[in-house]
């Protein structure tokens, strides 16, 4: 049985190259929004891994509290995921957000690359493959 990760992504370009190689070994669930997100957590949905893109569109909180979406990612982050056993991956195009005091369970932080391999290999790296 394949692994389960939620991929937290707003920007379809960046999702389309990536789904096909993390959905040849996982067993992969995409959220385009923090307010999809929302809504698989709400479901109940188990995930061994979890890369939350940081910068998104405010969704439920507002654009003040984001910083205009710029640190969606850590809104939901705190509110959501920090009090989760659920393995999380940091991954943003702005640095300055990586030192925020994230949880332990934040395994790795990431700075977006070119490299269509980076997500796959953290992958494979924090789920043991």
């Amino acid at each position: 049985m394949k692994k389960k990760i939620l991929l937290i992504e707003d920007e379809q370009d960046m999702n389309f190259r990536l789904i096909n190689q993390l959905k040849e070994c996982y067993d992969l669930e995409i959220a385009v929004s923090i307010d999809a997100a929302i809504n698989l957590l709400k479901l109940g949905k188990d995930f061994e891994l979890i890369f939350l893109d940081i910068m998104m569109p405010p969704g439920p909180y507002s654009s003040e509290v984001t910083n205009d979406g710029i640190e969606t990612g850590w809104i939901f982050y705190e509110r959501e995921l920090r009090q989760r056993p659920t393995k999380v991956v940091i991954w943003t195009r702005n640095s300055d957000i990586l030192n925020k005091p994230w949880g332990r369970n934040v395994v790795e932080r990431l700075i977006k690359s070119n490299d269509e391999s980076q997500l796959l290999d953290t992958a494979r790296k924090h789920l043991g493959e």
